[in-house]
């Protein structure tokens, strides 16, 4: 994004990782403990059908799925709290983290930043949620954003707003939050989310393994994706309209920072493997499979060139 000059330091700006979900078809929940450094608690066993999984062990919102009839073969699933977890409970190094999950016979398939902007009162915090919903509504912003949410947040004494940019199934997606209303406080208190999934999320994890601050990734893909601007009816390139204030405010201005995305047959193969799984569970050829090269080279192995997902959905029920 184009037209942003700030001098704001980046030490203002606090990221942390809020949500992370990894897998492995070589490893084990034992496997797992271990690289959270947390194979010597008490984790508590229990029974769910989780994708092709059917039991998981749980300990503070961290859930590792598995199956008993396979010896190996494992997803991992750190919600919020359970991230916090990890940081109290575990080795709490996302680097070393990380570092571990780089190895060839992980995949992480999600995660998401997270930046609380909080003020003892509205107009001293820099976003402005509801300023930022009648720019979305306008479109005075710079992003390839097709139709952006806005959804009300209602709270005990007041209602916020919810801005969403991307949709659920996107592999980029921003939400930003009136997380007081949520919580029913009275301060200034906005959360924004940046949700990384399959090839971005390996990309942004390259990047900050490389040494590129937390809050700099943030704030540069934030740049590289959005910008709220300013209206200009002299000027018609979008592009050339100025930062808003509260944007430039809130960005480090750090500069574009670009995230490699997968290509070609990749991005497809990635999203077919997430279709089978998800609604191919059942499917006794997909139970047979022991790896994920083997899924891999089936679903290679049929043409997927403009394929469907429904597709191999229909193949995998008729060869039950």
């Amino acid at each position: 994004m184009n037209n942003l000059s700030v001098t704001s330091n980046a030490e203002e700006m606090k990221a942390f990782y809020d949500y992370l979900t990894f897998e492995s078809y070589t490893k084990t929940a034992q496997d797992v403990k271990a690289v959270l450094g947390m194979e010597n608690m008490l984790w508590n066993e229990k029974r769910k059908n989780y994708y092709t999984y059917t039991h998981y062990y749980e300990y503070g919102e961290i859930e590792i799925y598995y199956n008993p009839s396979r010896q190996y073969g494992v997803y991992c699933v750190m919600r919020s709290n359970g991230c916090q977890t990890f940081r109290i409970c575990g080795h709490g190094d996302f680097a070393q983290l990380f570092l571990a999950l780089s190895d060839s016979d992980y995949r992480v398939t999600r995660i998401d930043v997270t930046v609380d902007d909080v003020a003892d009162c509205q107009e001293n915090g820099k976003l402005n949620l509801k300023q930022m919903a009648r720019d979305t509504k306008r479109r005075h912003f710079d992003g390839r954003f097709r139709k952006p949410s806005i959804i009300d947040i209602i709270g005990k004494d007041r209602i916020g707003k919810q801005i969403i940019f991307g949709s659920d199934n996107s592999d980029f997606r921003v939400n930003f939050y009136d997380k007081a209303a949520q919580e029913n406080e009275s301060y200034h208190w906005v959360r924004a989310e940046i949700r990384f999934r399959r090839g971005l999320a390996n990309s942004f994890i390259e990047k900050f393994l490389d040494g590129v601050p937390m809050e700099h990734l943030f704030s540069g893909v934030l740049e590289d994706k959005l910008r709220f601007v300013r209206t200009n009816n002299k000027v018609k390139n979008k592009q050339k309209w100025k930062t808003a204030t509260y944007w430039e405010k809130f960005i480090l201005g750090v500069g574009a920072i670009k995230l490699a995305q997968a290509s070609g047959d990749n991005v497809a193969v990635e999203g077919l493997i997430d279709y089978v799984k998800k609604y191919a569970r059942g499917s006794s050829v997909l139970m047979q499979l022991t790896s994920e090269a083997e899924l891999i080279a089936l679903i290679k192995a049929t043409d997927i060139t403009g394929f469907k997902y429904s597709v191999l959905l229909k193949e995998a029920k008729s060869n039950e």
